[in-house]
């Protein structure tokens, strides 16, 4: 084999190599809970991919399109398989931090051979981006923004049954849970709704797998029509390897406040369901983290909607 060709190989795999021990250090510093250097941030979740694709690439003399491109993607995939392995990252961030970081691991490939043509200067600025932007986020927190999601359906069935399904769900069954994506990236599903006492400030405890357990308080209480309460995640009770700490519920990015059930009488003789909730997103990607959390709140009042109607039409 010729020297070139050693050079070259050689080349080929320092790369991602280089972009996997950038990352490594960020995901270290991170670990330790500096207050200059946090996940959810823009400098982490855009910047750190960047610039790790840039790194993959830049050592290449002459590399082809389609090294640019998918080199990048190996020190994102060994950064990731490292997290998971660790257990530094559960499947759900991993699954949400995905489809941004490979598409942005490639532009830093792509912008490494445009560094290399017109200027040096810029490299270093690439390198030093995530050092800049996640102690400039830290300075300014963001504001925690309300979430809206609302699903409806429709249940051939009065509305005096369909109250007694929402006001408590009793077990659901395994053959009751179907399919549903928010469970295959790792979100546990719902187990049972169980009532103690009735009316206003009467407290349903709901859980679900893997010791997720919600206490939700009744603060709205019309018989047959309406049914609303805050909620409170009991963090204490939801085990590290449930939902890791970037995507607990109740935490420092994302909770989930109230919900609330109306029932819509139908001249059919059904009942239309109304579910709706409100959840809060606390970090400065909340324009990338709003459509996995609203996909995922809808996701789970559907599937708790399915089961109702399956229940109350049998």
């Amino acid at each position: 084999m010729k020297r070139s060709d050693l050079r070259r190989h050689a080349g080929i795999l320092l790369g991602p190599i280089l972009g996997l021990f950038y990352g490594l250090v960020f995901r270290v510093v991170i670990d330790r809970e500096s207050p200059w250097f946090q996940a959810i941030t823009l400098g982490y979740v855009f910047g750190v991919p960047l610039v790790m694709g840039y790194l993959s690439v830049v050592g290449l003399a002459r590399p082809r399109w389609w090294q640019t491109t998918f080199l990048p993607w190996v020190a994102w995939l060994l950064l990731i398989a490292f997290g998971f392995s660790a257990g530094y990252e559960g499947s759900i961030c991993i699954i949400i931090a995905t489809p941004v970081a490979l598409p942005l691991a490639s532009i830093g490939g792509w912008f490494a051979i445009l560094v290399r043509r017109f200027s040096r200067r810029a490299g270093a600025m690439v390198l030093a981006l995530p050092l800049v932007l996640m102690p400039l986020e830290s300075t300014f927190p963001p504001a925690p923004e309300l979430r809206t999601v609302s699903t409806t359906l429709e249940v051939a069935a009065p509305r005096a049954v369909v109250w007694e399904q929402i006001r408590e769900v009793r077990p659901i069954r395994p053959e009751e849970h179907g399919t549903s994506w928010v469970n295959r990236i790792g979100f546990p599903r719902p187990i049972e709704a169980r009532l103690y006492g009735e009316g206003v400030g009467a407290v349903r405890h709901a859980t679900f797998e893997g010791g997720v357990l919600f206490v939700e308080t009744i603060t709205a209480w019309d018989e047959g029509s309406r049914l609303a309460f805050i909620i409170k995640a009991d963090t204490a009770s939801i085990p590290p390897t449930t939902l890791d700490e970037h995507v607990t519920i109740g935490g420092r990015y994302f909770d989930v406040l109230d919900g609330e059930y109306r029932l819509e009488e139908l001249p059919s003789g059904g009942t239309r369901i109304h579910l709706t909730s409100h959840h809060r997103l606390s970090t400065s990607i909340d324009f990338y983290a709003a459509l996995w959390s609203d996909g995922i709140m809808r996701g789970i009042q559907e599937r708790i909607l399915e089961v109702i109607r399956h229940r109350c039409e049998s």
